[in-house]
């Protein structure tokens, strides 16, 4: 998958309250690129759903906490739309020479 594959992707961020609670941003990240930062006013937490089809291996004390869903404020679900948001590499690229080191011609040594 490439990230063009990503364009107009929707999802929905599901896990437990208390931990939804604490959430200040959400970050996005892919292939080495940023694609989207979430701010705390820009989505909503929402009762979850009370089961999952997702195998998830809790204890039963774990799923007493109830899981809740993030949504945006203003949509059902998030979207990334890359013509809105231009994804940012997250690393500087190594300068090269161009490729024209075989190109430079030595300078013949002097005969003393």
């Amino acid at each position: 998958m490439s990230l063009r594959d990503l364009e107009d992707a929707g999802w929905i961020v599901l896990m437990n309250k208390s931990l939804a609670d604490k959430v200040v941003a959400m970050h996005v990240y892919a292939n080495a690129y940023k694609l989207d930062e979430i701010r705390r006013l820009e989505f909503n937490i929402e009762s979850g759903p009370r089961e999952t089809k997702a195998p998830l291996l809790f204890d039963p004390a774990e799923l007493t906490d109830p899981w809740v869903r993030i949504r945006p404020r203003t949509a059902s679900f998030f979207t990334l739309r890359f013509y809105e948001k231009t994804p940012v590499r997250i690393f500087t690229s190594k300068r090269t020479d161009g490729g024209m080191d075989y190109l430079k011609r030595r300078e013949p040594k002097s005969a003393s």
